[in-house]
């Protein structure tokens, strides 16, 4: 056993090392605001977004990807398909701005099966769930003091920064850094939402990914994204701080994917403004079309999907297996949580918690 878990864990490292280079923060077009400009001046201009060019060695990467080998096991399966989904991302990263960039998507994410833009168009067209923009008040930087404060209460060490970025936030597990957007308002609710969703869910499950003994579980195991994203919804409901207004705001995203992967970002903007103002309709309409060179082009970064899908899926997950807490051994998916008794060696997170927070275990009860 100890040495097919100290093979196991060689093949772990590298494919841990190869997922710490991987960022999508190249997704983030260099010239937005010239292109903003350009757009809001001119009703039938699309944006031509320019990128900034990825600090990766792809051919030493494709390289250790195919030099991996691997046996007949749970544990070696689940690291199989980490190292496709792996080459995936390094695909998607390596086409930025290119013609395949929606294919390696579609891999990594996939796109809007028909059901899903069913549920979607039902809830979009809610008249009682009608979207609002809250007052933002706080600034980034005041955020940023209470992030920290949250950090300090559960006893872990992440930095937070603000900077350039597509979201309103983005979680580098392997850097332990939680980034926030530069120069944006927050409202106290999204403030709320912004601790269950991104620090009580992928950040706390980083953590408890980082305790295994597979770094892996740190990163994500293969399609572990849906799972994340929901769940974090799943939490922001029981928390009080997702209503049905939020939830519709999820569901169009998944309409703007599907209407992205088939237009141009003008008509995926006109679609959005629908439903929100001009300024979020413009962002919506950045997060589906980055990685697109010439957006008049139909074509997508199809993320934005998981989040309604996600949330459907763990809920069902959850009323039908009652197993919440499986969730949390790290990054993992739903496809992934009743293999978890079968894996040699990982830690339960329920231990975890109770030796390893300062937090009364009882303030955490979002976890489970």
């Amino acid at each position: 056993m100890r040495n097919r878990i100290k093979r196991l864990q060689k093949v772990d490292d590298i494919i841990y090392n190869l997922n710490k280079q991987i960022s999508l923060t190249n997704l983030y077009p260099v010239n937005i605001s010239e292109e903003k400009e350009k757009f809001f001046k001119d009703e039938k201009y699309n944006p031509q977004f320019e990128y900034s060019v990825p600090k990766v060695d792809f051919k030493d990467s494709y390289r250790k990807i195919k030099s991996l080998k691997f046996k007949d096991n749970i544990m070696d399966k689940l690291l199989k398909e980490k190292a496709r989904e792996t080459y995936y991302l390094l695909k998607l990263i390596e086409n930025i701005g290119k013609k395949r960039f929606t294919n390696y998507s579609k891999k990594v994410y996939g796109e809007p099966e028909k059901s899903l833009i069913k549920k979607a168009e039902k809830l979009a067209l809610c008249e009682e769930c009608r979207i609002y923009e809250p007052k933002r008040k706080l600034p980034t930087k005041k955020a940023l003091l209470k992030f920290k404060r949250v950090f300090k209460e559960l006893n872990i060490n992440w930095e937070v920064v603000d900077d350039e970025i597509a979201s309103k936030a983005l979680v580098l597990p392997t850097r332990r850094k939680l980034v926030i957007k530069k120069d944006s308002n927050f409202s106290q609710r999204e403030i709320k939402r912004f601790i269950v969703h991104e620090i009580y869910t992928h950040i706390l499950r980083a953590e408890f990914g980082l305790m295994q003994p597979y770094k892996v579980f740190s990163v994500g195991l293969a399609g572990y994204e849906e799972t994340e994203e929901g769940l974090a919804l799943y939490k922001e409901k029981r928390a009080g701080v997702l209503d049905n207004r939020s939830l519709r705001g999820y569901a169009t995203r998944v309409l703007a994917v599907e209407k992205a992967l088939n237009g141009s970002f003008r008509e995926v903007f006109n679609f959005l403004n629908k439903y929100f103002g001009k300024e979020k309709a413009w962002d919506v309409a950045v997060r589906v079309k980055r990685g697109l060179k010439d957006t008049k082009e139909p074509g997508a970064f199809t993320k934005d999907m998981i989040y309604f899908s996600g949330y459907l899926k763990v809920k069902n997950f959850i009323k039908n297996q009652s197993g919440l807490h499986l969730l949390h051994y790290g990054k993992i998916g739903i496809q992934h949580a009743l293999l978890i008794p079968s894996i040699e060696g990982l830690k339960n997170p329920f231990i975890v918690l109770k030796e390893g927070f300062k937090t009364d275990i009882s303030k955490l009860s979002l976890l489970y």
